[in-house]
């Protein structure tokens, strides 16, 4: 298993991947849920997409991949604040099949090198709190849980 910069042609695989990671703990999908199976014109899964292309458009020396035989397997994406200094790892994702393998680990430390060789001082993290999988990890990792957030929703 390699981890390396992004190709632009690797961006639908990537948004690919987010879907399927993100399926269980996304706030998008839980609004479509919660609106009766979509809010908006789009579905859950397009506004989810649609953020990983932005990181990708923001920043996209700051996203990385983990390949294994010329397979995308999972992917990790930093944006940079150079005023502040701070940097953020927006998305993550590993494939499925190879969840617990440790490739989330080295996708993390990957980034955060990045992040350190962009001139951050800080790197934050978000999760959900029915994402046990990331507050497991993020611990792990060296990250310290500062704050929780409520989303609120209704049909308007």
């Amino acid at each position: 298993m390699t981890i390396r910069k992004f190709r632009p042609q690797e961006a639908q695989t990537i948004v690919d991947l987010t879907v399927d990671t993100f399926h269980d703990v996304s706030i998008a999908r839980q609004l479509d849920n919660l609106m009766g199976g979509h809010c908006g014109s789009t579905t859950w899964k397009d506004r989810k997409g649609d953020e990983v292309r932005s990181d990708i458009l923001a920043n996209p020396d700051g996203v990385l991949v983990a390949e294994e035989d010329g397979e995308v397997i999972g992917y990790i994406t930093c944006l940079v604040d150079p005023v502040s200094r701070i940097g953020w790892v927006h998305h993550m994702g590993v494939a499925k099949a190879h969840q617990g393998e440790g490739i989330g680990r080295q996708l993390m430390e990957a980034g955060i090198e990045y992040l350190r060789r962009e001139g951050m001082e800080c790197c934050r993290i978000e999760t959900t709190e029915n994402n046990d999988v990331g507050r497991q990890f993020y611990p792990s990792v060296g990250f310290q849980e500062i704050a929780r957030q409520i989303y609120y929703a209704m049909k308007l």
